[in-house]
């Protein structure tokens, strides 16, 4: 535990440089600042800049008391925590990796199964089913590589999310856990950078896209209607 305390101490330590460096920075922008005049935007950036400079003295001053706290034995449930936390990641990253190697085994015992079939057929169909198995190797593993980096907080959402909503993760779709909400399109959200939220709806006779940038309203930026395939028996 002596240790782990001293591992805090030190990241406490750490944050504090960092924020002292920032404050300098703005502290000398200030001085930039003022030499501009006193213009309403001026004295907006003035007041801005300070505000950030008290929030990261708050957090220093925080930070210091936290240090003294730390060798008392204050912080040993947080440090606990980080040690749960650490092994849980662990864990869950082990399991990851022993799931990925039995689908890569089942996958390639498929594949011997396949190939022997292959084998009989003839030169063109061979040439067709080995570009689909590239195909469906090359989508896996996109898949799996995808999967690892999901961001926490969407696996939170499709935790809560029905089954007609998910999100674009790396040009694949994730859907929700719960039951699907019957009657309400299907809608799919990808966030791209700069604040920039994609939406895409499909009801049963039409394909929507949306763009929300930040609080704004979304805008419609794409419509057109489905295409119905009749079949005729």
């Amino acid at each position: 535990m002596e240790s782990k305390r001293v591992n805090l101490i030190n990241e406490c330590k750490d944050k504090i440089n960092r924020l002292e460096f920032c404050n300098k920075n703005d502290e000398n922008m200030l001085e930039r600042i003022k030499d501009q005049g006193t213009t309403s935007f001026v004295l907006a950036q003035i007041e801005k800049t300070r505000e950030k400079i008290n929030t990261r003295l708050e957090e220093i001053e925080f930070l210091e008391n936290k240090i003294k706290d730390i060798p008392i034995g204050k912080y040993d449930a947080e440090i606990k925590s980080i040690i749960d936390n650490t092994i849980k990641t662990h864990n869950e990253k082990q399991k990851a990796t022993n799931d990925k190697k039995a689908l890569v085994k089942e996958y390639k015992k498929t594949k011997e199964i396949q190939s022997q079939k292959f084998h009989k057929a003839s030169l063109h169909s061979d040439r067709e089913n080995r570009y689909k198995e590239k195909e469906i190797q090359r989508s896996y593993n996109q898949f799996v590589k995808a999967s690892e980096t999901v961001p926490d907080f969407m696996k939170k959402n499709l935790e809560e999310m029905p089954e007609n909503k998910g999100y674009y993760w790396r040009n694949i779709a994730y859907f929700g856990k719960l039951p699907a909400e019957p009657g309400n399109p299907l809608i799919l959200f990808k966030k791209e950078q700069g604040g920039i939220l994609i939406i895409h709806e499909w009801t049963e006779n039409e394909y929507k896209v949306y763009k929300k940038i930040g609080k704004d309203k979304r805008k419609l930026i794409l419509s057109e209607p489905r295409k119905r395939i009749n079949i005729n028996l």
